[in-house]
């Protein structure tokens, strides 16, 4: 194949998601051309969709030395570091790149790659003047609206976030994504009622509801619930975990979070073997979902007096209550049609034509490989632990307990270290010697950061488990008052509790 059809099928290749062949037949375009950034951009390019950072720094870096005039290859190498996160050599990149020419497109992408940058360092305010640098070099779209407003709510400004929420339903109106911002950000700030409300004007509003309206719905039922602890708050959660998945045609992570979610409420209602249930429907999300598993093996439907939101009533109510007046006009004639026919005698209903049936297809999940996320498949080992730990089956709280320490996370890793001692003690094990050996695991995790406050409270449950107060106590005099004062109520509870055991007679 010559060049120009080379780069075309690579192209083509890169369009419909085949990001293997694009690599394949960018490589092949360079060696005809090795002089031509074209085909090095559109290899690099492949490599970042592919989340391989070092190859698409590799390959970008070429093309900009093919076409060093060019400050779009700055900006497309800038971006590259910053996916990486090598923030230091993007920000120098980028200052490159602010000494040639840019595209509007290519200059938008770089203000709005500083903005997530600054967000993340927490500099909230220059997130905003970056995201308004992007859009005054691009197009005015949503996605940079709701980078926006989490820069906003995260800086504490909810007013302007909730501006920037409503701009947002102004632009799509029918779109669930401006509810959706402003129902966070209410519920962030605490402001229960408010949310509510939001809710309930995505379901007057909103065409088509996605899945993320029943999940918000069933995360405010939960909200509420830790306030009133009224367990019928966890039966609405559920039904509206299942009416998402029953109503909308979500897709596979959707589906996995509804059945995760789902666990979490069943372990909160003390319903461990339902919980594992949903665990394992959660790692077989297509077959179960495809093969009709309910979330709902175990709940009664709340009652109408029962004490929750506006939003659950209101998402579950019947097909009638959103029925336009012309609808409910046309519901009323064909009935009124039915009656008179049925009173007209003598009435063959061999006369009828036969209508032909109106059969809806049902929705099914696409059978396609997918890969567990990290973040997801240790927030299932951690529910599993929970679950096992309820039920008292240690075998298998140990099994996830380990499962959880090859988790990239330090703070799971070091969870999993505790829960494993916790399962070898409930089955049998020496509790003095493991838990010293943890206590001095957990004393090098907190030289290498002394910033981890997770661990430190680890180290104090430690302690705890052993009643050695004292010990515990010392240890808290040694940290600064914001981080011992938390670990110093986490003593005085566990003290209160063993002295109400000891006066009713029992033991922890």
């Amino acid at each position: 194949m010559d060049y120009d059809e080379l780069i075309a099928l690579g192209k083509n290749a890169f369009m419909t998601e085949d990001i293997e062949l694009a690599v394949k037949y960018g490589k092949e375009a360079h060696k005809l051309r090795p002089k031509d950034p074209e085909p090095l951009e559109l290899t690099a390019k492949a490599y970042q969709a592919l989340e391989n950072y070092d190859e698409a720094i590799f390959y970008f870096s070429k093309a900009l030395e093919c076409d060093t005039d060019n400050g779009d290859r700055y900006v497309e190498l800038g971006i590259a570091f910053g996916s990486k996160g090598e923030t230091s050599k993007a920000l120098e990149v980028f200052g490159e790149a602010e000494k040639h020419e840019i595209s509007d497109a290519h200059r938008s992408t770089m203000y709005r790659t500083l903005g997530m940058i600054d967000q993340e360092l927490g500099r909230f305010d220059d997130a905003v003047i970056n995201f308004d640098k992007a859009m005054e070099a691009g197009q005015l779209d949503v996605e940079l609206l709701m980078y926006k407003t989490v820069a906003f709510s995260m800086g504490g400004r909810y007013g302007d976030a909730l501006r920037i929420a409503n701009q947002i339903k102004q632009l799509a109106p029918s779109s669930y994504q401006g509810y959706d911002l402003a129902y966070s950000i209410l519920a962030n700030f605490g402001m229960l009622e408010e949310a509510n409300n939001e809710l309930l004007r995505a379901r007057k509003y909103v065409n088509e509801l996605p899945m993320d309206y029943y999940f918000s719905v069933a995360d405010y039922e939960m909200e509420v619930f830790k306030k009133d602890k009224s367990p019928e708050h966890l039966a609405a959660a559920l039904y509206m975990l299942d009416m998402g998945l029953k109503e909308t045609k979500p897709d596979v992570g959707e589906v996995m979070n509804a059945y995760i979610k789902s666990a979490d409420i069943c372990l909160q209602s003390g319903k461990y073997e339902e919980a594992l249930q949903m665990l394992q429907a959660a790692d077989q999300p297509v077959q179960s979902f495809n093969n009709g598993f309910s979330v709902l093996p175990w709940v009664e439907p709340p009652t109408l007096d029962a004490p929750l939101s506006d939003a659950y009533f209101a998402a579950s109510s019947t097909k009638y209550d959103d029925m336009s007046a012309e609808e409910l006009n046309r519901q009323a004639e064909a009935a009124a049609t039915k009656s008179m026919m049925e009173e007209q005698q003598p009435f063959d209903p061999d006369m009828l034509t036969p209508l032909p049936e109106n059969k809806t297809e049902k929705y099914k999940l696409e059978n396609e490989p997918r890969e567990i996320s990290e973040e997801v498949r240790d927030r299932m080992n951690l529910l599993y632990v929970s679950a096992y730990t309820a039920l008292d089956n240690y075998d298998r709280m140990l099994e996830y307990a380990i499962k959880l320490q090859s988790s990239r996370e330090a703070a799971m890793v070091n969870t999993g270290k505790y829960l494993e001692v916790k399962a070898r003690i409930s089955k049998g094990a020496e509790p003095e010697k493991l838990y010293d050996e943890l206590v001095r695991y957990y004393n090098r995790q907190i030289i290498k950061d002394p910033t981890d406050i997770s661990v430190m409270g680890l180290k104090v449950q430690c302690y705890i488990d052993m009643e050695k107060f004292d010990e515990a106590i010392s240890y808290c005099k040694t940290l600064s008052k914001n981080v011992s004062e938390p670990l110093m109520k986490q003593i005085r509870d566990a003290q209160k509790g063993l002295k109400e055991d000891s006066e009713n007679g029992g033991t922890r």
